[in-house]
């Protein structure tokens, strides 16, 4: 009788152990998780990123180069070790389901949030995870992203690396998305793409639908453009790609530069360039 009172006594010790031991996991995974974009972790997160830059500016021009590279390439290098190493897989899920929480033009947001941004662009495009891109689309997504910000996404979704049709991806979270404003967005990006490829359209619903009806049919016969680089986003200029030339972003930059974007379309015929890849 008394061992086995002994027993019960001991696997009573033990459970509540394993409970108490749990219980503490669970809020310590918590504390050292990413619950908001605006939870203490990512203040820290920032605070960490902005030191880098701090140790950059205060870097003498005569050693910059032996510390950060010629061309800053170790800046950049430890700029993304920041993230790395303080934003998990499940971080960057949690924080995709929270991006309606931003402004959504890259603008009004803060260098950080761009880049944080940029990062989880870029782990769902090298994770080929189609879910996490669709999210991002759909709510809030970096314009254009690289060292210089002047990458644009709709490049880096049809380079994705995967045979599949990246460039469908803006319509399908245009037509998911809720947001009047970022489905204005997503619209400027596919005429941004689609631009000297002969796409009408009276609306931006009918532009969206015509610009990926007309890839549809195309694709078997187009390859990526790779000079395609428009090098300008519509955070810079919100109504240069509108159908609206009465803009005065029309006005300041689009008269003068629009006969170069429609040389440039991000797909063009096999014939025209030869030896360049093809539309996965």
């Amino acid at each position: 009788m008394g061992r086995r009172i002994s027993r019960t006594i001991l696997l009573t010790i033990i459970v509540a152990c394993i409970a108490a031991l749990a219980v503490t996991c669970y809020y310590y995974s918590k504390m050292n998780s990413i619950m908001s974009w605006h939870c203490s972790k990512m203040a820290e997160i920032e605070r960490q990123w902005h030191a880098v830059w701090e140790d950059y500016d205060n870097t003498p021009d005569s050693k910059k180069a032996d510390k950060y590279g010629l061309k800053n390439e170790h800046l950049i290098e430890k700029l993304s070790d920041v993230l790395k190493q303080n934003v998990s897989d499940q971080d960057i899920h949690r924080l995709a389901d929270m991006c309606e929480e931003l402004p959504v033009l890259g603008k009004d947001r803060s260098e950080f949030v761009n880049r944080v941004l940029e990062y989880m662009a870029r782990h769902f495009l090298r994770n080929h995870d189609r879910d996490g891109l669709l999210k991002l689309l759909t709510t809030r997504f970096p314009d254009q992203f690289g060292p210089s910000m002047d990458d644009p996404i709709e490049y880096h979704l049809v380079d994705w690396g995967e045979k599949k049709d990246g460039i469908l991806l803006l319509g399908e979270a245009y037509a998911k998305c809720k947001d009047p404003q970022a489905r204005h967005h997503l619209a400027i990006v596919v005429r941004r793409a689609f631009i000297g490829s002969g796409i009408k359209g009276k609306d931006d619903d009918e532009f969206v639908k015509n610009a990926m009806q007309w890839y549809e049919k195309e694709k078997d016969h187009l390859i990526v453009n790779i000079r395609y680089r428009p090098g300008v986003s519509y955070d810079m200029f919100p109504g240069i790609f509108d159908d609206d030339r009465k803009s005065e972003a029309w006005r300041l930059y689009g008269q003068s530069v629009w006969p170069l974007f429609k040389k440039r379309p991000l797909f063009v015929e096999k014939s025209s360039m030869p030896g360049e890849k093809e539309v996965r």
